[in-house]
């Protein structure tokens, strides 16, 4: 939660407060009216060229933000980028985002959504990825890394 109070960006949704019962915890932030980007591409099966373009610009400038703060965002998926009513994107689910990012201060842990991992990532980490993933959804991780590996 940190990452979100201390970022203002107009590309990243922003935690204006949040406060906590014995059973749950809210968070009160940008709303964001357009949905997901992964709703819009369903849809639409594909973006033009110049939406591409669009899109990507901003996402590029949220993420520099981000860099610029020595912050970096660990789990960059369609269904994390939410599109506003202008059609404008804003980056939201901080919670994989790593502060006081440096050459000195690496990260070591292996993150991200599986489906969204490149295959390389895969690849390298793979036996080592599927002992850290919960038991009950080890094999079908394990079943999806050979997938890709195999294409």
């Amino acid at each position: 939660m940190r990452v979100r109070r201390e970022v203002d960006h107009p590309f990243l949704v922003k935690l204006h407060y949040a406060f906590a019962t014995p059973d749950k915890l809210y968070l009160i932030v940008d709303f964001v009216q357009g949905g997901e980007l992964y709703y819009h591409l369903r849809n639409k099966k594909s973006f033009s060229v110049a939406e591409t373009q669009f899109f990507l610009a901003e996402l590029a400038l949220a993420l520099g933000k981000l860099h610029e703060l020595d912050i970096i965002y660990r789990d960059l998926k369609p269904e994390n980028v939410l599109v506003d009513h202008d059609g404008h994107i804003k980056l939201t689910d901080f919670g994989l985002a790593k502060k006081d990012v440096s050459e000195e201060n690496r990260p070591t842990t292996f993150c991200g959504t599986p489906l969204y991992l490149a295959p390389e990532s895969i690849k390298v980490r793979a036996e080592h990825t599927c002992r850290l993933v919960a038991p009950h959804s080890t094999r079908r991780f394990a079943e999806t890394c050979s997938r890709v590996l195999d294409r």
